[in-house]
């Protein structure tokens, strides 16, 4: 790499400083692929630091390199390294040091000298501490390198007309996409570039250019380049053409040289077969010149869908306007029990796929095809009741994957039932095998002539409600009127006359234009994270905000809809039905699944007036306003009725008193919870006391804190409303079962709000969210440390262990990140082999996923916003379902991800045991950790901290925990709380484990590298280790 390129970084994070000084105990963390760049980056950045030998604090004897910014700490500077020389540089330390500083940092804030850390490192060294560091740079780093970015392509400082111009240039071409603003690699050859330009070398910009993701050696640009007499405007539109059509053929190239696809068959679609044979014979298609590639280029065969024709008796086609003429529908009356189709286009298929299908997929008919056109036939069709099928084209594809190019839907229906719908436009719906009407309008219909009807009567009219689903015996003229709830898109019915098979016909009431989106909740978070959408000028949503549940959209002043994902318009919908209910009490659920549930006894509050009537004043209120906790804006008045809620919720359990067993206080103990009485797990909803204070806090905070001080700006990166968790209020609850086990809590729903508490290695248990980032950002690593061990051997399947890691919703989602962020960079999309430890009940909703004919939410949204990168993932993943992991009976592993694997002792210990670590007044909670040397070991204790401090919110966490204490004693122990006990002297079963795969990913439960590195000693093992501990970094909980 170029020194200009870490030079220049260095500099402009120097300068950033000055914006975003650190604050104490803040541990800053700035990671490159590669030694060179860290080692050069580190030089140059010790060379700007203030103090060349600042001393430690706690430590006399050290010193290091300091920065001390304006406004900030006085902040460390170190380069990390797995070891040292003999003769290191002042600034050069061990990881083991860098867990100490970090830890050093961290407790510097509660000292009169707060400081803050800098650790520059290579990407493979690892780093291992209870306190979180925070990423500098890449996809969700404190600093935004697209600053770093527009600085490096800032035409306004180049000397020469062309060079301006082709700054520009390339910054249009590169526009918003973040790979070129998150890789440090790419911003090094954009410095690169941009050296050349300045220093006019132009025979060196080809190859720089090829460097780029995405693109090829442009040697357009050639010697005469910066001689060119003409304006920069047209200069700059000559560039950006020729970058574009650049990245247009490097695009096709990559796709022809993915894993699993037939090369040369892809690019004789694209290049004359003379070129394609010198393709195959370059070592890497990034070599290829412009010039070269463009000349070779096929002059493509345009294959336009030209007509539809139709055997049949009679026909009708219907061509839905927003389907943009990929879509048609065909009723038709079969002929002679035949119905035939022929497609035609506008040039010879040759080997494009097409299919003939069923509403369960299957083939269905007969096919042929001559040139042009293709034939589908059906015979032997039934004339009393309806037949569905789907013709589809896939122009341009090599497969029947992925949504068709030209789709024909098609109803061969029975005589009556074509003539009674003559004068109404209908469409065909295969999957459902249904008639669609779109739109409200009533339709009429007069039954088919028969002896046996009355034709004299006068027309009945049928309204169809969202309850209506019934057959109409048509003996009478019928007006069809759908009159659903503002709410409901769909209604329908079934017609028939007496001894026919009835059709079912459905009203699609509204075509809505709403996207569905993943939404930041409760959307009082959402207003401080993303004002410019979500906020007025005092961080509080508008009035003008619109929620409808029952349609699941948000209507904004500035959007027309946006539609909520399925599950967290559920979370929703059961905290509307609980306001409707007006009662907070506990709930049970017969299903695993989130549901509102039924109360278990209405009258459980009966003896606590206030709280009930705090509630009840609560609901009142929501209800009124037609909001919820997760709706809300979390006025004063919402923060009035709240503060009532916790002060009266502290009076009831003061007000029982000591009592010999815990019965009298199960009805506090269980506000807001429901609890599913099929498996251990309980979901604690916003109603839960725990809740309500953490809201008010973020409440109070943003009026204090913020609006109060004119940050109004909101977060730049998605991962800091991460942060906002509150499951560390109340890590651990007890079983409604009273069996001996803790339920861990995790966040539910992407909403701050909610949280799931299950065992953390028991059968149906919740993967944390969290995991999506590991998995993307661990996969995305390995393939970047070992890129030889894929680009040499093509076919290799990159092998990922899954040990009690639960539903694996969020690990498929990491999955799909992690194939859209490689399929931006040179590398194919790897293989992966998942092996899923646990016991059949693992891995639900990832069978669900990759499920051929069942039913997936999760896949549904994440083709939703690229059906692409669906199909590249589901391509690429296969995974097998094991049984038990057992140290014996695993198989080795490239990575491996595990949780539940540690000796884990539920038990008691007092409120005062645990150090607080309710951060920022308990904005930020997490689970508190205790270390301790015995003579068997390092002994770790995790629960709950509390200092006596943090007001409101620290009062109500600290009975709440006490509350779960008393459940699981017997009896109220007002001073006693859950912990979790872990002991590095019952792990051994591990070793098997770490010695059988590169990379061992540890989740939960939480520990330090010293738990490992200990008992690695206790078994008397030499042999080198990788552990990365990642629960500190992705989970702020813990």
């Amino acid at each position: 790499m170029s020194e200009q390129f870490e030079t220049r970084l260095a500099e402009w994070f120097i300068d950033r400083l000055a914006d975003t000084p650190p604050q104490g105990g803040q541990k800053l963390l700035v990671e490159f692929h590669d030694v060179e760049t860290t080692d050069v980056f580190a030089d140059s950045l010790m060379e700007m630091a203030d103090e060349d030998a600042y001393p430690v604090i706690g430590d006399k004897e050290q010193t290091l390199p300091a920065i001390i910014p304006k406004g900030g700490v006085p902040t460390y500077l170190a380069r990390v390294k797995s070891s040292v020389n003999d003769d290191p540089e002042p600034y050069e330390i061990t990881q083991g040091y860098a867990t100490q500083m970090r830890n050093k940092t961290s407790s510097s804030v509660q000292t009169d000298e707060p400081r803050a850390f800098l650790m520059v490192l290579e990407s493979d060294t690892t780093l291992d501490t209870l306190e979180a560091s925070e990423q500098l740079f890449g996809d969700e780093g404190i600093l935004n390198l697209e600053d770093f970015r527009q600085t490096v392509l800032d035409a306004s400082t180049c000397d020469t007309t062309s060079g301006k111009a082709l700054l520009e240039a390339l910054d249009n071409v590169l526009g918003e996409d973040t790979t070129y603003a998150a890789d440090v690699e790419v911003l090094n050859t954009l410095c690169r570039i941009r050296d050349a330009v300045d220093e006019r070398r132009a025979k060196d910009l080809p190859s720089l250019i090829a460097e780029l993701p995405e693109f090829i050696r442009e040697d357009f640009i050639d010697s005469d380049w910066f001689t060119q007499q003409e304006e920069q405007d047209t200069i700059r539109e000559t560039a950006e053409n020729l970058l574009s059509d650049n990245q247009r053929h490097a695009a096709q190239l990559r796709r022809a040289h993915r894993t699993g696809t037939d090369t040369e068959s892809k690019l004789n679609s694209n290049y004359e077969k003379s070129f394609v044979k010198k393709v195959l014979d370059e070592p890497t298609w990034k070599n290829l010149k412009h010039t070269e590639v463009k000349k070779h280029e096929q002059t493509r065969t345009s294959r336009q869908f030209r007509k539809l024709e139709i055997t049949a008796a009679d026909h009708r086609l219907y061509s839905p306007p927003e389907a943009d003429e990929i879509r048609r529908s065909v009723i038709a009356l079969p002929q002679n029990g035949i119905l035939k189709l022929t497609a035609e286009f506008s040039a010879d298929l040759e080997d494009t796929p097409y299919e003939f299908i069923g509403p369960d997929g299957n083939d269905v008919g007969s096919t042929s095809k001559y040139e042009n056109r293709v034939t589908a036939t059906v015979e032997n069709i039934s004339t009393t009741e309806p037949t569905f099928a789907r013709f589809n084209f896939y122009v341009g594809k090599k497969t029947t994957r992925g949504k068709p190019t030209h789709q024909f839907d098609i109803a061969s229906v029975p005589q009556w039932f074509y003539d009674i719908t003559d004068k109404i436009t209908l469409d065909v719906g295969v999957e459902g095998e249904r008639i669609i009407k779109h739109g409200d309008d009533e339709i009429r219909l007069t039954p088919p002539q028969r002896l046996d009807f009355d034709y004299e009567q006068s027309e009945t009219e049928v309204n169809l409600t969202s309850e209506t689903n019934k057959t109409i015996e048509f003996t009478e003229p019928v007006l069809i009127n759908p009159s659903p709830p503002e709410a409901v898109e769909q209604v329908g019915f079934l017609l028939a006359p007496p001894g026919e098979i009835p059709i079912n016909i459905v009203f699609f009431t509204e075509v809505s234009t709403a996207e569905t989106e993943e939404l930041t909740f409760p959307l009082m978070l959402a207003a401080i994270s993303d004002p410019d959408r979500w906020a007025v000028d005092d961080l509080h949503l508008p009035d003008s905000l619109s929620i409808d549940t029952g349609r699941g959209e948000i209507y904004t002043a500035t959007e027309e809809g946006i539609r909520i994902e399925e599950e967290a318009l559920e979370l929703i919908q059961i905290e509307e039905e609980i306001a409707r209910k007006g009662v907070p009490n506990q709930r049970t659920t017969d299903s695993d699944k989130h549901q509102a549930g039924s109360v278990k006894n209405n009258k459980e509050l009966a003896a606590f007036d206030s709280l009930s009537k705090a509630y009840s004043k609560l609901f009142d209120h929501f209800n009124d306003r037609n909001r919820t906790p997760s709706t809300d804006p979390w006025d004063t008045v919402t923060q009035e009725r709240v503060a009532t809620v916790l002060n009266a919720y502290q009076e009831a359990i003061e007000s029982v008193g000591e009592q010999p067993s815990f019965e009298q206080y199960e009805p506090l103990r269980g506000l807001g919870m429901i609890h599913s009485t099929t498996t251990d797990k309980t979901w604690l909803t916003p109603y839960h006391p725990v809740k309500l204070a953490y809201a008010l806090r973020i409440a109070r905070w943003r009026d204090s804190a913020l609006h109060a001080t004119d940050s109004i700006d909101g977060f730049r990166s998605e991962r800091f409303i991460d942060q906002f968790n509150s499951s560390g209020l109340l890590p651990y609850i007890v079983p409604q079962d009273g069996s001996d086990i803790l339920l861990r809590g995790i966040q539910y729903g992407q909403n701050s709000l909610w949280s799931v508490h299950s065992p953390v290695d028991s059968p149906g248990s919740v993967t944390p969210d969290y995991m999506e980032r590991v998995v993307r950002d661990k996969l995305d690593t390995f393939v970047k440390s070992f890129p030889l061990l894929f680009r040499l051997h093509g076919g290799r399947s990159l092998k990922v262990n899954l040990v009690n890691l639960g539903d694996l919703r969020p690990v498929v989602k990491g999955l799909y990140e992690f194939y859209k962020r490689i399929r931006k960079t040179s590398f194919d999309p790897p293989q992966i082999l998942l092996r899923i430890y646990g016991g059949q009940s693992e891995g639900e909703a990832l069978v669900r996923f990759f499920g051929k004919n069942r039913k997936s939410r999760l896949r549904t949204q994440l083709e939703q916003k690229n059906d692409e990168i669906v199909d590249i993932l589901r391509s690429n993943v296969m995974y097998v379902l094991e049984d038990e992991y057992t140290s014996e009976s695993h198989e080795e592993a490239h990575l491996t991800f595990f949780r539940g694997l540690l000796t884990e002792e539920p038990g008691l210990t007092k409120v005062n045991d645990l150090e607080s670590s309710l951060h920022l007044g308990g904005l930020l909670p997490q689970e508190s950790i205790d270390v301790r040397e015995e003579q068997s070991g390092t002994v770790y204790s995790v629960g709950f901290g509390y200092d006596g401090e943090d007001g409101e919110i620290g009062k109500t966490a600290k009975l709440a925990n006490t509350l779960e204490a008393g459940k699981q004693n017997g009896k109220y122990l007002p001073d006693h709380i859950l912990k979790k006990t872990i002991k590095s002297s019952q792990k051994a079963d591990l070793q098997q484990l770490w010695d059988d795969t590169l990379w061992a990913v540890h989740v939960q439960p939480n520990v330090d590298l010293n738990f490992y590195t200990e008992s690695r000693n206790e078994i008397g093992s030499d042999d080198s280790m990788v552990m990365i501990h990642y629960s500190d970094k992705y989970d702020s909980s813990s």
